[in-house]
């Protein structure tokens, strides 16, 4: 079996134009995302405390059932950011080559983004696993959201967006 040719070298990567290997667009609907979770909880703390006690009791769903409402109320509220905390320096916003040996990774953090220089590149040696991540219901949208769980050599976890811009270029 013939030897492929060999791919002509990267050319240097610059300040102004780095080798981007990967790069997700989904940065400003994760902002978005974050500060629409932010709201619910503590506005759903605060109209809990406007009710007086005895209507919690005696209201229409009778004495037994008076601590339901806020403890369903609070899950929904809470299951957001809880949702969006997994995703914290664990999404991968952008993987870019920026020397010989140095890379540069880019995370979702819950307050802005997060990068690092790395000195070889986090996919070498790492455990990869696909996730289809779809979702149909009748009552819900669905969904369809493919990712990867990248498991480093060092432990970390981190989940590239299939949906995201990849470059098939090795070097």
């Amino acid at each position: 079996m013939p030897k492929p040719p060999p791919q002509p070298p990267l050319p240097p990567p610059t300040p102004e134009a780095p080798n981007v290997h990967f790069c997700s667009t989904r940065d400003l609907t994760l902002r978005f995302v974050t500060v629409v979770c932010a709201i619910p909880l503590p506005l759903t703390l605060w109209l809990l405390k406007q009710a007086p006690a005895e209507e919690w009791r005696n209201g229409p769903f009778g004495p037994a059932l008076w601590w339901l409402i806020p403890l369903v109320l609070l899950a929904l509220a809470a299951a957001l950011p809880i949702g969006l905390a997994l995703l914290h320096d664990r999404y991968v916003l952008k993987l870019e080559r920026t020397g010989p040996a140095l890379w540069r990774l880019t995370t979702f953090v819950l307050w802005g983004v997060r990068r690092r220089e790395l000195a070889e590149d986090p996919l070498h040696g790492a455990r990869i696993r696909h996730v289809d991540g779809q979702f149909h219901s009748m009552w819900a949208p669905s969904v369809d959201a493919p990712y990867l769980k990248v498991t480093t050599r060092t432990g970390q976890k981190l989940i590239f967006d299939m949906q995201g811009e990849w470059s098939l270029r090795k070097d």
